[in-house]
């Protein structure tokens, strides 16, 4: 549906989107994630027309909208798509309806036509009882709803969201983006979603780009790029990870796990990685946080575990559970999130256990 073939765009010297490529398959919701400054928004509105590309080509289907070396730009009207801004962009001189049809009057369609689609949309997003209302007199979570309403009015062939959620407070991203979810897999329209909140595209995709300096570091499903990030700014964006010095214990891999020694001589497994290096090649083992089990006797734990010694430094207690900090043996740090249940005091000696499966390897 989707395909960007080296993708460029520059604001002078400085190179914003730099050799992007990336295919989206039809009623598929793929989500660019990065910092601020990554280039996401900027693709993004490559791919609407509002910002001109300096070089690549993009096409919707089977339609090329722009193309440096063909020297083609479509504007955004002749693109067929759809899109839902972070500011909601509602005309508060309009009613909730007039908002949602305006676009479509560059259609060309009837009046009559142009309030059918306009009420098809908002009741897709719950507002029809609300048409006649000015955007004002309603919640930011409405107003974003309207402004979905009116990207889907126009039956785009793609719909794109621009941090559309990152104005709203916690409790009403979660629902909202849990009905924009919901909706997109009902009309089973293509989406590119835009944001820098990594629970956010965690929730939502079908597969999650994550980007830096421009650049494209990885694309995945969210569960193989939470468990198996393959560079050092992918595991850090994406959770809290945990890197500690180890080398390739040997070359042996059982039951699709190798083994790898870390500082303090300890031999620890983890899924084996292909295009990791010989015994002895350093690497960074990587462990989730919140995938840590914190433990007083190791008794409790069951067989194969990959087990440190450590000392609590400092407890956070965070309501939902304790952030510790934790040292190893060999003076390494190690952050652990564990429920509110378990409580250790700073200089008690624990502890901390992760199954080797849930564990990874980073060789940047």
């Amino acid at each position: 549906m989707l395909r960007l073939n080296n993708l460029q765009k520059s604001f002078g010297s400085f190179r914003a989107v730099e050799s992007v490529s990336l295919n989206v398959g039809e009623g598929e919701l793929v989500t660019l994630l990065g910092p601020s400054g990554c280039g996401k928004s900027t693709t993004l509105r490559c791919i609407a027309g509002l910002e001109g590309p300096t070089g690549g080509e993009i096409w919707l289907g089977d339609t090329c909208v722009y193309s440096a070396e063909k020297r083609l730009d479509l504007p955004p009207e002749k693109r067929r798509i759809g899109m839902v801004f972070q500011s909601y962009a509602l005309w508060p001189h309009m009613t909730v309806a007039e908002n949602v049809a305006y676009p479509l009057l560059r259609q060309k369609l009837s009046k009559a036509d142009r309030e059918a689609q306009a009420m098809q949309a908002l009741e897709l997003v719950g507002l029809a009882h609300a048409r006649d209302t000015s955007p004002g007199r309603l919640s930011g979570g409405q107003q974003q709803r309207i402004a979905l309403a009116r990207a889907l009015a126009s039956r785009c062939q793609i719909l794109l969201f621009d941090e559309p959620l990152s104005n709203l407070d916690v409790r009403l991203r979660e629902q909202l983006r849990g009905e924009i979810r919901e909706i997109q897999r009902r009309l089973g329209i293509t989406a590119i979603y835009v944001t820098h909140d990594q629970s956010e595209a965690l929730a939502i995709s079908d597969r999650i780009v994550v980007m830096d300096k421009g650049l494209i570091v990885q694309i995945d499903g969210p569960n193989e790029l939470y468990s198996r990030p393959r560079t050092r700014f992918a595991a850090s964006f994406l959770g809290s990870v945990n890197l500690l010095p180890a080398t390739v214990a040997d070359s042996g891999v059982t039951g699709g796990l190798a083994r790898y020694r870390t500082a303090a001589g300890a031999i620890v497994g983890a899924p084996e990685r292909p295009d990791v290096g010989g015994p002895g090649t350093a690497v960074q083992f990587g462990i989730r946080s919140e995938l840590i089990r914190l433990v007083e006797d190791t008794a409790s734990l069951p067989p194969g575990c990959n087990i440190w010694p450590v000392t609590v430094r400092d407890a956070v207690f965070l309501g939902e559970g304790i952030e510790y900090t934790l040292v190893t043996e060999d003076g390494q740090t190690l952050t652990a999130k564990v429920p509110p249940y378990i409580r250790l005091q700073p200089g008690a000696a624990a502890y901390a256990a992760i199954a080797p499966q849930d564990c990874f390897i980073i060789i940047d």
